[in-house]
């Protein structure tokens, strides 16, 4: 009985040290990959936008147009289409508001790169400090083991 309680005991203190270890490896690879992110390759992490496709229905059926040439319509036909007055100023404030959200959009990448940034430094940090004294406890009690058995 001694011995089989002895095997789980140890397979359990091998296996938690392994998790330790394992989750203080992470953190660390996670920290050394924000490094190289962040100082050796600043704009590995800085997405670019791709603008969508609306899909505009013709006599034919659908088709695609990109979404600058749907604004560059829109921007025509506040001149030349027969629109009412309430038309043509809900869609100049539409164009303002679309350009208001470009801007803000151009400068997001940058922001949301660093954000990330963020969010990952915290994860490799909590995974560090919650895999060292899973790890550290086990292998000490390893080694005490290992020292009352010589």
């Amino acid at each position: 009985m001694d011995k089989k309680y002895s095997i789980v005991r140890t397979l359990y203190l091998y296996l938690f040290s392994l998790v330790g270890l394992v989750m203080l490896t992470i953190g660390g690879v996670q920290l050394v990959d924000l490094a190289l992110k962040t100082y050796v390759f600043p704009g590995s992490d800085i997405y670019e936008y791709y603008p969508d496709r609306a899909f505009i229905p013709t006599k034919d059926g659908m088709t695609t147009i990109t979404e600058e040439d749907f604004v560059r319509a829109m921007k025509n036909c506040t001149e030349a289409c027969e629109l009412s007055n309430e038309e043509r100023a809900s869609l100049v404030a539409w164009l303002q508001d679309y350009e208001t959200q470009r801007e803000i959009q151009d400068a997001m990448p940058e922001k949301n790169a660093q954000r990330e940034r963020q969010r990952q430094a915290s994860r490799a940090l909590a995974s560090i400090i919650v895999g060292m004294p899973i790890f550290f406890f086990h292998w000490r009690v390893i080694q005490q083991d290992h020292r009352n058995l010589s």
